[in-house]
């Protein structure tokens, strides 16, 4: 008996592990696929013809093969608007348009060649079927249109979900304040959030909002809320899949600047503010932005980038139930009912008492025997949201696309200086620094006849940090995996006889 011996250092175990890993993840890829067979007029497979798809937005082609019966199947394309041609020895020319993909779409594109010339052209312009024979999952697209053009208060399309059957608000929202929903009856934290194929879903199983919003509208091209019966290349959660495409460039320069405002001065009075001459509580809102692509280089290089500020001064009224003025005073003062209603006979004040009772604010205003503090807390929010994605074409068997992203936002918590309630103590400040950056790096492997699903290496490389006042900035490695120790070079072993 000899044995062998492999080593393997702990650099060619982390490149294989991560290159496995982004294998197994493909199949969350944000893409569509196409397929068909190719038959003539009586019904006989063409084999060996050639298909070519075209997506008409950046004149990118994919040029397949028919099999032995027929069939063809273009599997990993870019969600958009494409055209399928089919030529073959001795058959007029097939052209199908009007062709449009979204996010996960299958459609069946079949072709029937009548014999002729292949200069001549049957040229059909229609809508895919609206049955999709290739997917028996539930759910909806949210299109370019219905992102861009229905009404989003704060322009947080993730609300957009909740216009889907089975999806129900979540009305004890927790985590980052942002929209919560429930799928079909599961939890809130049972939905698996995705961009471009990378995971975005918080370590409180939420969407990846910031301060209470999902910017980035502008650089959101379509997605996909998956709610039921999603096959098993879906996974994390049992609630709902929402798979997001990202805004690309493409042969045209095309983008908006905007800027949307709200402000409290222009606001009917606030229906709880009683007292004569109270203002309203402060609302300053700022939203404003843009967005630009195009191409770099035309059918090769191109580029979209995105940008979206958010400036908010926030005023809350808080309505405080508070002791009447006569209920105050030193240790050992007597409070009468006349003056403080909430006693029923002369009552001494307790001096183990008097220093909770100071702690009381006194009321500003009194409806009825009831007495209020009435005041204001104010929320300062900053922030940021960048994107910026880039595609290459080096070949019709070789594309690239890189995208980054991030979204910083600053909250500051502050109560109004005439207060001194006990939730909110006159100078009491809080401050919530958050961060969120994806990077995702994806190919589709096309050699010959042999296809290898994209590799995205977000998966491999994605980051979160995180911050607090007064403490250092963490940084971690999210990943599906966990370890329990450290990789160590490792022997693997075999017997042989």
């Amino acid at each position: 008996m000899g044995e062998r011996c492999f080593r393997f250092s702990r650099p060619a175990f982390a490149i294989a592990g991560s290159l496995l890993f982004a294998i197994a993840s493909f199949a969350q890829l944000p893409t569509a696929k196409i397929v068909g067979a190719v038959k003539d007029t009586s019904g006989a497979s063409v084999p060996g013809a050639t298909v070519k798809v075209t997506n008409v937005d950046t004149n990118v082609t994919r040029t397949l093969t028919t099999d032995s019966d027929g069939s063809y199947n273009a599997l990993e394309l870019p969600t958009g608007n494409y055209q399928v041609e089919v030529t073959a020895n001795g058959f007029k020319t097939g052209v199908r348009k009007g062709i449009t993909l979204d996010v996960t779409d299958a459609p069946v594109i079949n072709f029937t060649l009548e014999v002729g010339a292949t200069e001549q052209q049957v040229t059909v312009s229609s809508e895919i079927p609206m049955v999709d024979t290739q997917d028996a999952t539930l759910g909806g697209v949210v299109g370019q249109q219905s992102v861009q053009n229905l009404p989003l208060n704060g322009r947080n399309y993730v609300d957009l979900s909740l216009l889907q059957a089975g999806v129900t608000p979540d009305r004890n929202s927790s985590g980052n304040g942002a929209t919560s929903y429930s799928v079909n009856g599961a939890p809130p934290r049972s939905n698996n959030f995705t961009l471009d194929g990378a995971v975005t879903t918080t370590q409180e199983g939420r969407n990846p909002g910031n301060a209470g919003s999902t910017l980035g509208v502008d650089g959101v091209k379509e997605y996909k809320i998956i709610t039921s019966d999603f096959s098993a290349e879906y996974g994390l959660a049992m609630g709902s899949q929402v798979v997001v495409v990202s805004k690309s460039g493409t042969n045209q320069f095309h983008g908006d600047v905007f800027e949307f405002l709200r402000n409290s001065s222009v606001d009917a009075r606030n229906f709880f503010l009683t007292t004569a001459g109270q203002p309203n509580p402060l609302l300053q809102k700022n939203q404003y932005g843009g967005a630009f692509g195009g191409p770099i280089k035309k059918d090769k290089t191109f580029f979209f980038a995105a940008y979206e500020g958010l400036r908010l001064n926030l005023s809350v009224a808080q309505n405080l139930v508070v002791p009447a003025a006569g209920c105050h005073g030193p240790a050992g003062a007597t409070i009468t009912p006349a003056t403080c209603p909430d006693v029923t006979a002369p009552t001494v004040i307790n001096p183990n008492i008097a220093p909770f009772l100071a702690e009381y604010p006194l009321p500003n205003v009194t409806i009825g025997k009831v007495s209020h503090d009435i005041f204001a807390s104010h929320n300062t929010t900053y922030q940021n949201y960048g994107q910026i994605r880039v595609d290459q074409n080096f070949s019709a068997a070789d594309t690239l696309f890189a995208r980054y992203t991030v979204d910083n936002a600053v909250v500051n918590t502050t109560a109004n200086p005439t207060s001194s309630s006990v939730y909110f103590l006159s100078g009491d400040v809080s401050q919530q620094n958050n961060r969120n950056q994806y990077i995702t790096l994806s190919t589709p492997l096309l050699w010959a006849s042999m296809q290898l699903p994209a590799l995205p290496l977000s998966e491999i490389f994605r980051w979160g940090i995180s911050a607090s006042a007064g403490g250092p900035a963490r940084m971690a490695r999210t990943s599906r995996w966990k370890r329990s120790r450290p990789f160590r070079e490792s022997n693997f072993r075999t017997s042989t006889r």
